[in-house]
């Protein structure tokens, strides 16, 4: 079990300490004894007014502190070979699998997308023999792997369904909310504009996780980031 209160502490002496800030700076700001900090930076009880004005002090936020601690206890785990390269020839199993982790029964699944039963009995069989899962009777399953399923680099699900991914982004993007520039850029600026991707790519993975406390709020969306030497001719299609 997590100690949400630890962490979230944690996470704020952290912050206090890149700050220079002292538990008796804090006591003072705050209006409150040193034991009260102390007690406090030990896990102990808080209220959550309270833990707001301290939060604040440090130049944090709520969301902020509950999406560094997602982060840092969220479990992820990678397909094996054997794994990666069954899934990318039938990624229906994999879309199958991804229901699983995401919590649903096998006959849930079935009754989503109204799989016949002997359909339902080949993707458990399969996927038990890739030891994801055990099948149990009854069509029950216990899972063997927990958390985000992450692929390999350059492996055979990156390299096939990157591309399929990808494909539908594109075909689907929104011109209102899409720039594309094929730009000369000097080196300080090159230097620049990455920084910012760096930026971008930081709150868009602090959104993430954000999102994830407001699921009925969130909406699934797709950010491409990419800056790269690439020329495009026209003069190609003389040759052609």
């Amino acid at each position: 079990m997590i100690n949400l209160n630890k962490q979230a502490m944690i996470i704020v002496k952290n912050k206090a300490k890149s700050l220079g800030l002292t538990q008796s700076d804090l006591a003072k700001k705050l209006g409150v004894s040193l034991p009260t900090i102390k007690r406090w930076y030990g896990g102990g009880t808080v209220t959550l007014e309270s833990f707001k004005l301290l939060v604040n002090e440090v130049g944090l936020s709520l969301t902020e502190i509950f999406s560094s601690i997602e982060e840092s206890t969220s479990q992820t785990f990678q397909y094996t070979d054997e794994q990666e390269h069954f899934f990318s020839a039938n990624p229906d199993y994999l879309a199958y699998f991804d229901n699983l982790l995401r919590g649903l029964t096998p006959y849930q699944i079935q009754k989503k997308f109204h799989l016949p039963e002997k359909k339902t009995v080949q993707y458990l069989s399969k996927i038990d023999k890739l030891k994801l899962i055990v099948w149990l009777p009854n069509n029950k399953v216990r899972l063997l792997v927990n958390g985000e399923p992450v692929w390999k680099t350059g492996g055979p699900l990156g390299t096939k369904l990157r591309n399929d991914i990808f494909k539908s982004f594109i075909e689907n993007e929104n011109r209102n909310s899409t720039h594309f520039f094929l730009h000369d850029y000097l080196p300080e600026d090159r230097e620049e504009i990455t920084r910012k991707m760096q930026e971008l790519t930081e709150l868009a993975k602090r959104a993430n996780s954000r999102a994830k406390f407001k699921i009925d709020n969130s909406k699934p969306m797709g950010l491409y980031l990419s800056l790269q030497n690439f020329r495009w001719e026209m003069d190609k299609y003389l040759s052609e």
